[in-house]
């Protein structure tokens, strides 16, 4: 049986971790955002590796937001 202590702890332990990764999924967002910009208005980037890295860059951006809607 859960007591009113248990119960705050499991609620600071949800918000801990709202905490931690909100943070953390916007920071991966908009470094990638960045990045994929980057990779898009420079033409000397635009190769067979660069656009591997685009599609990984897209997925982990998808990824990202998938977890920022969680909430």
């Amino acid at each position: 049986m859960m007591d009113c202590n248990d119960s705050h702890a499991l609620l600071s332990g949800e918000h801990l971790i709202y905490a931690i990764t909100i943070p953390l999924s916007t920071s991966i967002i908009l470094a990638n955002l960045v990045i994929i910009m980057g990779i898009a208005w420079n033409r000397q980037l635009h190769n067979t590796p660069n656009y591997f890295f685009l599609s990984l860059l897209v997925a982990d951006l998808c990824t990202g937001w998938r977890c920022l809607s969680y909430r």
